[in-house]
C-alpha cells in the first residue's frame, strides 16, 4: 500500500512508494530505504534532514521528500521570509534597472540622430563652401577672359561682393 503524503502533482494526500535513485546522493539502507541523512548549517545552528525519493501510486510521478525536526521549521520559515523579501528586492531592482536601460537606449537613439543630423550638415557645408569655390574661380576667369562692360553693373557689384565677403 504505501505511506500517505501530499503529492505535488495531484495536489492531495494519496500513497506513495520510496523508490531507489540513480543519484550518488541516496543509498540503500539495511531496511531497503533508498534515503540519505545529512546537515546543513543555518545561522550558527544545524539542521539535520532526511531525504529520500518518492513515486505516487495514483499518478506515477516522483519527486525528492525532505524531512527535519519540527524544532527547526521556525528558523526554516524565518530564513524562507528573509529569503523571499531579498528576491523581492532583488525583481525591484532589476525592474528599475530595466526602465532606465530603456531610457539610455532612447538617450543613445537620440545623441545617434543628432550625430547624423550634425554630419549631414557638415557635408551639406562642404559642398556649399565646393560649390563658393567654383564660383569664385569662375569669376576670376571671368574677369580675365569677359569685358566687364558687356555684363550688367548689378551682376558685377553682386559677384565682387560676394567674393569679398566669403574671403
Amino acid at each position: 500500500m504505501g505511506t500517505r503524503k501530499f503529492c505535488p502533482t495531484c495536489g492531495k494526500l494519496t500513497n506513495v512508494k520510496v523508490i531507489p535513485t540513480s543519484s550518488e546522493t541516496f543509498f540503500n539502507s539495511k531496511d531497503r530505504n533508498w534515503w540519505k541523512s545529512n546537515e546543513k548549517v543555518l545561522g550558527e545552528q544545524k539542521i539535520h534532514y532526511f531525504a529520500r525519493r518518492l513515486r505516487c501510486n495514483n499518478c506515477n510521478s516522483k519527486w525528492t521528500s525532505v524531512e527535519f525536526p519540527l524544532r527547526n521549521f521556525n528558523e526554516l520559515m524565518n530564513e524562507a521570509a528573509r529569503l523571499a523579501e531579498s528576491s523581492e528586492t532583488l525583481q525591484a531592482i532589476a525592474d528599475r534597472a530595466a526602465v532606465e536601460n530603456e531610457e539610455l537606449n532612447k538617450t543613445i537613439e537620440e545623441l545617434n540622430k543628432t550625430i547624423k543630423e550634425t554630419f549631414d550638415s557638415l557635408v551639406q557645408a562642404k559642398q556649399a563652401k565646393t560649390e563658393l569655390s567654383e564660383l569664385r574661380l569662375g569669376l576670376n576667369v571671368l574677369k580675365k577672359n569677359m569685358f566687364f562692360t558687356d555684363l550688367p553693373s548689378e551682376v558685377i557689384k553682386s559677384a565682387e561682393e560676394l567674393s569679398f565677403q566669403t574671403n
